[in-house]
């Protein structure tokens, strides 16, 4: 994993997170903010659930979404992940692949996260969500992150 630095962090008192501090981050946030490139050029951002299981940020999106269309355009994304107490964050860059085996389970085990109750977890997502539709993998190829030190 490639982690970068900035002169800013050290000017701020900020440091990288630890691997167990990102971890730690991505699986306690609740809101990830997916982005994208439109055909225009500008950069589409949506706010989504996710998971992250074993190094990578899954994400549930409908087939004929924007974020859909942009992605099968062009894979290369970025995910920013934070947190205001303390303070920290986690933008991960990445190539977006999609998954399109057990769609339904694998949004189930997303909404999980969010909703505790399992029929009430089922009956919210099977109006929205089609065999058809796709699961984002995002395995980071950069990741900058920052805490108080």
């Amino acid at each position: 994993m490639n982690t970068e630095k900035f002169g800013y962090r050290e000017r701020w008192g900020y440091r990288d997170l630890t691997q167990e501090e990102l971890t730690t981050l991505l699986t306690e946030a609740k809101i990830a903010r997916l982005c994208c490139l439109n055909p225009n050029g500008t950069i589409h951002a949506s706010p989504v659930w996710y998971i992250y299981e074993d190094g990578v940020i899954k994400i549930a999106i409908l087939k004929e979404s924007a974020k859909a269309r942009n992605i099968r355009q062009n894979p290369q994304v970025t995910v920013l992940v934070d947190l205001t107490r303390p303070p920290r964050g986690a933008m991960m860059y990445g190539t977006a692949e999609f998954d399109t085996e057990g769609v339904f389970d694998k949004v189930m085990k997303i909404a999980a996260k969010y909703i505790h109750d399992p029929v009430k977890a089922k009956a919210m997502m099977d109006p929205w969500w089609k065999p058809t539709d796709y699961i984002l993998n995002i395995q980071p190829t950069k990741i900058v992150s920052f805490i108080p030190k």
